[in-house]
């Protein structure tokens, strides 16, 4: 078993000699994908980045007629920027959406443990009004509304987004950028375990062969 485990060692010591340009370019590789994913997460936590994702989804009304519901999720992305009186609107330039006003058909919540400090949320028949006092680096905000749309009309509510200009934020949409932002702790980690994984196959893969002794 002793000479088992010895031979096995040499083996794979050769091999790592035999496969270090291998290795070396799988390393060079990843590393700069990491870099990228690094310099990229830098770009979005570094700077004030407000993401803002939209979804409708087919509803009812507390009322009971069929319509459709509206839910905006705002992320703060920054890594220390704080975001204050941050305003955002729903309207239908068209005129052909008519916002619910019951209190049952809308709402607003802040990712705990945040603290919205008595945000607006006021529907009116032809809008919605959203004001987030304060919105923490790292947290999000969501509200939503539920309307209906005219006859035969295609139409979609219209979001407007206003910060209040005490800092320079950017407004991103949400995506591959800032899913990798979201995520960039798990990439990372998935990344050194990829070079690990292909830093032993490729070190297998230049293991010589012994041939039994007869």
């Amino acid at each position: 078993m002793v000479r088992r485990t010895l031979s096995w060692g040499q083996r794979f010591l050769a091999g790592f000699l035999s496969s270090s340009d291998k290795s070396l370019a799988t390393g060079i590789v990843l590393a700069l994908i990491a870099w990228s994913v690094t310099r990229l997460v830098d770009g979005v936590t570094t700077t004030g980045t407000l993401e803002y994702d939209t979804t409708i989804s087919p509803t009812k009304l507390a009322e009971g007629q069929p319509g459709s519901l509206i839910l905006v999720k705002l992320s703060n992305l920054s890594g220390d920027t704080l975001l204050t009186n941050l305003e955002a609107t729903l309207s239908d330039p068209s005129g052909k959406i008519r916002f619910s006003t019951n209190p049952k058909d809308r709402g607003c919540a802040f990712e705990p443990p945040a603290w919205g400090e008595n945000p607006t949320c006021d529907p009116h028949v032809t809008g919605f009004a959203f004001t987030a006092p304060m919105l923490v680096p790292g947290t999000y905000a969501t509200f939503g509304i539920k309307y209906t749309v005219a006859a035969g009309a295609d139409v979609e509510p219209v979001l407007r987004i206003k910060p209040d200009g005490s800092t320079k934020v950017r407004l991103v949409a949400a995506g591959l950028e800032t899913y990798i932002a979201r995520h960039q702790t798990g990439l990372l980690v998935g990344l050194l375990l990829v070079t690990l994984v292909l830093f032993l196959l490729s070190v297998a893969a230049g293991v010589p062969k012994v041939a039994p002794k007869a």
